[in-house]
C-alpha cells in the first residue's frame, strides 16, 4: 500500500464553515476540480482529488486533505501551499485569540505547524514543498 499524506487546517477562533472566508472557499473549489463537485450529502462536504484516493473534508474547525497518496502531492503542491497562505491571512474574529494551525500527517508521523506569522507560514509551506519533492 502507497504511503498516504493527511494535511489538516486548524482554527479556534470560529466554528462556522462561512466564516473560513470567501477566498478559502474558492482555493478549495478550485482544488476539489469545480464548486459543484462537493458531495453534501456527509457533513459540510466531502470533495475527491482528481481520481485517487485524496480527498477535501469541510469541517466547523478547518478543511482537511486525507488520504492523498505522497507520489500525488507535487500534482497538488501549489494549491496546497496557497491555501496555507490564504488560511493564515483569512478574516478572523480575534488574530491574538485564534490559534491557527495545521497538522501534516505521513504514517505515523504527525507535524504540528503553527501559523502564528508570516514566517511560520513560510516554515509550513517549505516544509510541504519538501515532502512535495521527497526530500
Amino acid at each position: 500500500m502507497a504511503e498516504t499524506i493527511s494535511i489538516k487546517f486548524r482554527r479556534s477562533d470560529d466554528y462556522q464553515l462561512e466564516t473560513y472566508g470567501k477566498d478559502v472557499h474558492r482555493a478549495l473549489d478550485k482544488l476539489a476540480g469545480g464548486a459543484a463537485k462537493w458531495d453534501l450529502t456527509k457533513g459540510h462536504g466531502v470533495a475527491r482529488l482528481g481520481r485517487g484516493r485524496g480527498r477535501i473534508e469541510r469541517h466547523e474547525d478547518g478543511p482537511e486533505i486525507v488520504n492523498l497518496v505522497i507520489t500525488e502531492l507535487p500534482n497538488y503542491i501549489a494549491a496546497i501551499t496557497g491555501l496555507v497562505s490564504l488560511w493564515w491571512s483569512r478574516p478572523r474574529k480575534s488574530k491574538a485569540k485564534d490559534k491557527t494551525g495545521l497538522s501534516v500527517r505521513v504514517g505515523d508521523f504527525t507535524i504540528e505547524a503553527p501559523l502564528a506569522d508570516k514566517a511560520s507560514v513560510n516554515r509550513a509551506i517549505a516544509v510541504l514543498k519538501a515532502v512535495g519533492k521527497g526530500k
